[in-house]
């Protein structure tokens, strides 16, 4: 059995913003529509990138 990743959601302050930055230092298309601001990686895998507020901070921290 394959398994196949097709999307993953990108949290950010502002989805429209690092979406742009992100296609345009990468070289990858944009789409402008939907609720996620979506980056085509190449075939399969999109980066759909989100703006909800809620989201957990994964930084590494330097208390470690």
């Amino acid at each position: 059995m394959t398994i196949t990743l097709n999307h993953t959601i990108v949290p950010a302050r502002d989805k429209m913003a690092a979406a742009k930055f992100f296609a345009r230092i990468f070289g990858l298309k944009r789409a402008r529509t939907g609720h996620f601001a979506p980056v085509a990686v190449n075939k399969e895998p999109t980066l759909l990138f989100d703006d909800d507020s809620d989201f957990e901070s994964h930084a590494a921290s330097p208390n470690f």
